[in-house]
């Protein structure tokens, strides 16, 4: 199955109202699940399934399988279990079946992942519970702040199967939701999820559980009464009792790069690339600052004010490294890096040698292990880009970041010129260790050619960057509707795109530095297709970040026309001018000059203009046509299929 396959038309984008409900009747789901099972089999597993093929799969099963007779099912069940289960009545008509898309969706994902799930040891194993299951009345299990402490008194079934899973070494949580359970997975302290919980809950959780590529099982509760509920308790057994086998097929996954890319901000791995110089040598700084940073995120101004001045600039930079953000960059660099191990790797091996990891799903250390000298550069990759935050943040004054007041409002503007310009030092710092450490080590001219190459890449992005928002500065303070759609475009391609090029391009270099000459070769032969698709997805990235300020961010504390307030030129404002007449122009203009930072009021006017333009809708086709020129780029013959698997998932995690 490709990204781009033909499918029926009502396979794409399902109607308003949504298809969220459980099949009431245990022989539909038997249905819809053994025609999960047989569709995922079949399913392309060089990479994660998208939350679109996703959908479009569920639909396909629900097309193909709806309007079939109670009978024929009941001698499929029959064949499949040796059962004789008394199904008499006929099954409901297809139209009555797009109910159970969302239910469906989870079967998918469940059959997808069962191969994979089978190579993760029980003790990487996260089995995640609802507290719905039992009696709150009889229960007497307490509360900590991550989950329910269960007692196991036996009143109901959650002690069964904690107990069940608990035998087999997994992990167990009882609680509502995925973050905590996703962030152990993220931590690197678990491979697979397997979960229980209702069927809203877990469509919450596919976003983020599928475009982490984390291996995925769950059994949907038949209700969302939030007390006394049920599942299929023989299919969550089952689920348990996926065997451990570690040579079993199974997906392509970029989770290692994702684990460390999120352990590249933890305190102990932080310290340890970034080793404080001003606060770990000074009489007066404190001396417990792994404590320290770990609450960094609590960190005030007057926390601050009472360390020494010459210590505050590190102080405050390293904290902000660790505040938030969703740390696409670093992943990017480590997931390139690591598809280009597998390329040369595959490349290196005979053809039987290829057939016999395919079939095992084994993956040799080299291809999965990120050496330090990566793992650097990731983070310095990272460095840059909370720079660049920084300095965004006080020229488009912007109040908060991250849901906290941005540095300049925390520390003054000066200060925080300066912490951005201390976070490039920094960044430059963390590579020229590297290609100081690589130098001193004999042998290595390979991976010293490659190290090299990577102050280069990220100088020229800074440049393009520069340039990039410079162009907006400019046209903001003389007059935002003067650009065109054309010159909007061609800015978003200089201040988002050199971002994700040179965490692509740095990643594939540090990956090819096995055979000098040959090596170089292939990453010159793929630089240009590897710039085309990093400016489709910047200029998409960038105009889906549009689109979002009209949505409220409360988790940010962002306010809905954030763009609007600060005056910034953007794609739906050029598109409004360009398709609106002279009328309606003159009054877009004039409700924005009529509002500020502070002022909300005129926000529903400007919306109602946009609307008649039919900006919104304009933009979002436009977004659909840079993911699929992201999508034809990768599927082009220069791109081996770990690469290209990389790129089709970038695709799918950024746009």
């Amino acid at each position: 199955m490709t990204m781009d396959a033909p499918h029926d038309v009502l396979h794409d984008i399902p109607p308003e109202n949504a298809y969220k409900t459980v099949p009431p009747e245990r022989f539909i789901r038997e249905r819809l699940r053994f025609a999960s099972i047989a569709e995922a089999a079949h399913t392309d597993r060089s990479r994660p399934l998208s939350y679109r093929e996703l959908e479009r799969l569920a639909w396909k099963v629900l097309r193909e399988n709806a309007p079939i007779p109670a009978a024929n099912f009941t001698s499929m069940v029959n064949r499949r279990h040796g059962a004789h289960p008394p199904y008499s009545q006929d099954l409901p008509l297809a139209t009555t079946w797009d109910a159970y898309h969302g239910w469906t969706m989870v079967m998918l994902a469940s059959a997808f992942w069962r191969t994979t799930i089978a190579t993760v040891p029980y003790a990487r194993r996260v089995l995640l519970l609802p507290h719905c299951l039992r009696d709150p009345a009889k229960c007497p299990a307490k509360f900590s702040p991550r989950e329910l402490l269960c007692q196991e008194c036996g009143a109901c079934d959650l002690a069964r199967l904690r107990q069940s899973a608990k035998e087999r070494g997994y992990q167990v949580l009882i609680a509502e939701g995925s973050p905590a359970v996703i962030d152990l997975i993220l931590h690197g302290e678990a491979d697979a999820l397997l979960g229980v919980a209702c069927l809203d809950s877990l469509e919450k959780a596919f976003d983020r559980v599928l475009v982490a590529g984390i291996p995925c099982a769950a059994v949907p509760l038949h209700e969302a009464t939030c007390a006394h509920t049920q599942t299929d308790l023989d299919w969550v057994q089952e689920m348990l009792e996926i065997p451990y086998l570690p040579t079993a097929p199974k997906v392509t996954h970029f989770l290692p790069a994702i684990q460390q890319s999120s352990k590249l901000f933890h305190t102990e791995l932080l310290d340890q690339m970034l080793p404080r110089h001003r606060s770990a040598a000074h009489p007066s700084a404190t001396t417990t600052s792994a404590t320290q940073t770990n609450q960094a995120s609590n960190t005030t101004a007057t926390d601050v004010e009472a360390t020494d001045p010459f210590d505050r600039t590190e102080q405050i930079a390293i904290d902000f490294l660790k505040e938030g953000g969703k740390h696409f960059r670093p992943f990017i660099t480590l997931a390139a890096y690591l598809a280009a191990r597998r390329e040369v790797t595959a490349a290196s091996r005979d053809v039987r040698e290829i057939v016999r990891k395919n079939r095992s799903g084994g993956e040799s250390s080299e291809e999965s292990e990120i050496p330090t000298m990566v793992s650097a550069t990731a983070l310095a990759v990272e460095v840059f880009h909370k720079a660049s935050l920084i300095h965004d943040d006080i020229e488009d004054a912007d109040l908060f970041r991250y849901g906290r007041p941005a540095l300049h409002q925390r520390y003054g503007v000066p200060a925080a010129i300066n912490l951005g310009d201390y976070l490039i030092g920094l960044g430059y710092r963390l590579i020229t260790r590297q290609i100081e450490t690589v130098a001193r080590t004999p042998g290595e001219q390979a991976r010293y050619l490659a190290i090299t190459a990577v102050p280069g890449i990220l100088a020229e992005a800074h440049i393009r960057l520069a340039e990039g928002q410079g162009a907006e500065i400019f046209y903001r303070e003389e007059l935002p509707s003067d650009l065109s759609v054309t010159q909007t475009l061609r800015m978003y391609a200089l201040k988002t795109s050199p971002a994700f090029e040179a965490a692509l391009l740095a990643g594939f270099r540090l990956g090819f530095s096995t055979s000098a000459t040959a090596d170089v070769q292939r990453f010159e032969a793929l630089r240009p297709s590897l710039a085309q698709f990093a400016q489709a997805i910047g200029v998409a990235f960038q105009i889906r970040n549009d689109l979002d300020d009209w949505k409220p961010q409360q988790m940010n504390k962002r306010r809905a026309g954030s763009d609007i307030r600060g005056q910034r030129p953007t794609l739906l404002l050029a598109m409004a001018h360009e398709r609106l007449g002279e009328n309606d122009r003159q009054s877009l203009d004039q409700w924005l000059h009529q509002t500020s930072q502070n002022d909300s009021s005129h926000l529903v006017q400007i919306r109602q203009i946009y609307e008649k333009a039919n900006v919104f809708e304009l933009a979002e086709s436009l977004v659909a046509r840079y993911r699929l020129r992201a999508q034809q780029i990768a599927a082009h013959a220069t791109f081996t299929e770990p690469l290209r698997s990389l790129l089709l998932y970038l695709t799918d995690l950024l746009l």
